[in-house]
C-alpha cells in the first residue's frame, strides 16, 4: 500500500471510530452538530489531501438519467398513493423545521458526497479502501438509528436490519459506484430529492415503514444498474449519446405531468381523486371505486342528495347529504351512506366539508382493498 493510501486508511479509520462512538456511546452528532462535524471533516480532508476535479464523460448523461428516473418514480408513487391514501406532512417551513430538518439534510448530503467523491478518487482503485468506505459511509447514515435502536430481541434486530441497515448499504453501493465513475452531481440530485420531498410536499403516499424501506432499498439499485449501463456503453464506445432539444422537451413534459399528478392527488387543484375503501355508498359508489371530488367554497350551493366529501376526525368520508339545519345563521349538515340504514350520528360543520363528488371511476381503486386486507392480516 502506497503512502497516500495509508494516509487515506488512517483517515477512514479515524472517521469510523468517531462514528462508532457516536452510534453506541455518546450520540452527540445529531442535526446541525452532524453538519458542523462533516463540514470540519470536509475542510480537514481538503487541507490534507486536496480535492479532485469532477470531470467525467458520462456526468451529463448520469444527471439526465437520474432526473428521468426520479420523475418516473414519483409518477408511479403518487399513482399508487391514490390506492393506499395520502398522509399529511407537518409544516417544516418554520425556523425550527428548517434548522432541525431541512438545513442539516442539505448540508449533510453535500458534505458527505463531496468527501466520498474525493476519497474514492484518491484511493486509486484500491479495493480495500473502496469496500471499507461503503461501510464507513453507511455507518454515517445509520449512526443515530443505531443509538436509539432496540436490540433486545430478534424482532427488533430484524426491524433494524430491514428498515435501516439494508437500505443504507443499498444507497452506499449506488453512491460509491456512481461517485467513482460518473462524479457526485447526479448523487446530489438523487439524495436531495429523495430526502427533501417529504418536507416540501404537504401530502405524501401513506406507505408504512416496510414499504418505505423496500422503496429505499430498490431505488438506488435500479438507478445503479441504469448508470452502470451508461458508463459501460460509454467505456466500450458502443454508444455516444447526445442529448438535444427533444430530450429536454420530453424531460420538461415529464416534470409537468408529475407536478400535475402530485398536486391533483394531494388535493391542491379544484378537482382531486380519492379511492373508496368501504361499501357504505353502494350501489352508487362501490368499494374500490375512485371518485373525483370538486372542491367548493360556496357551501350553501350544496343541496340535499349531493354526495359530499368531508373530514371527520382526520378521516375522509364520502356520503350523501341527507339533511341540513340552520341554527343562529349557521348551517349544520347530516350525511348518510346509501348502504347504511341510519343517518350518521354526528354533525358536520361547514369547515369540515371539502366538496362534492363529480365523477366515479369504477374498480380502479381495487388495489386499495387488497393492500388493506393484506396489511390488516
Amino acid at each position: 500500500m502506497k503512502t497516500g493510501e495509508k494516509r487515506l486508511l488512517i483517515f477512514e479509520i479515524s472517521l469510523f471510530v468517531i462514528l462508532f462512538l457516536n452510534s453506541f456511546v455518546y450520540n452527540i452528532l445529531t442535526g446541525l452538530r452532524m453538519s458542523i462535524f462533516l463540514g470540519l471533516v470536509f475542510v480537514l480532508f481538503r487541507v490534507i489531501f486536496g480535492f479532485e476535479n469532477s470531470r467525467f464523460r458520462v456526468t451529463k448523461e448520469s444527471i439526465l438519467d437520474t432526473i428521468i428516473f426520479l420523475l418516473s418514480f414519483f409518477l408511479i408513487y403518487y399513482v399508487f398513493g391514490i390506492f393506499i391514501g395520502f398522509a399529511k406532512v407537518g409544516n417544516y417551513f418554520t425556523w425550527g423545521g428548517i434548522r432541525d430538518y431541512i438545513l442539516p439534510l442539505i448540508l449533510n448530503v453535500i458534505f458527505r458526497e463531496i468527501i466520498r467523491f474525493n476519497f474514492l478518487q484518491k484511493s486509486n482503485g484500491n479495493k480495500m479502501l473502496i469496500i471499507s468506505s461503503i461501510f464507513v459511509f453507511a455507518l454515517l447514515d445509520m449512526t443515530n438509528a443505531i443509538y436509539y435502536g432496540s436490540f433486545y430481541d430478534s424482532m427488533h434486530i430484524f426491524k433494524f436490519v430491514a428498515l435501516t441497515f439494508i437500505p443504507a448499504i443499498s444507497y452506499n453501493l449506488y453512491a460509491t459506484y456512481v461517485s467513482k465513475n460518473a462524479g457526485f452531481k447526479s448523487i446530489l440530485i438523487y439524495a436531495l430529492t429523495i430526502g427533501l420531498y417529504v418536507y416540501i410536499i404537504p401530502l405524501v403516499p401513506n406507505a408504512d415503514e416496510y414499504l418505505t424501506s423496500l422503496v429505499n432499498f430498490l431505488l438506488p439499485l435500479i438507478l445503479l444498474y441504469r448508470i452502470y449501463s451508461t458508463v459501460k456503453n460509454e467505456n466500450d464506445e458502443q454508444i455516444s449519446r447526445e442529448y438535444g432539444k427533444k430530450d429536454y422537451v420530453t424531460l420538461g413534459i415529464g416534470v409537468v405531468i408529475v407536478m400535475i399528478l402530485v398536486y391533483f392527488s394531494s388535493g391542491y387543484f379544484t378537482y382531486h381523486a380519492v379511492a373508496i375503501a368501504t361499501g357504505s355508498m353502494s350501489p352508487a359508489i362501490n368499494r374500490g371505486d375512485i371518485v373525483i371530488i370538486k372542491k367548493t367554497k360556496d357551501i350553501n350551493s350544496i343541496e340535499i342528495g349531493d354526495v359530499i366529501a368531508y373530514n371527520y376526525h382526520n378521516v375522509l368520508v364520502v356520503h350523501r347529504l341527507a339533511k341540513k339545519v340552520k341554527v343562529d345563521n349557521e348551517f349544520y349538515y347530516y350525511s348518510k351512506g346509501d348502504n347504511n340504514k341510519e343517518i350518521d350520528n354526528y354533525i358536520i360543520k361547514e369547515d369540515m366539508i371539502i366538496g362534492v363528488v363529480n365523477t366515479r371511476i369504477p374498480y380502479l381503486g381495487m388495489p386499495t382493498v387488497w393492500l388493506n386486507e393484506m396489511w390488516e392480516e
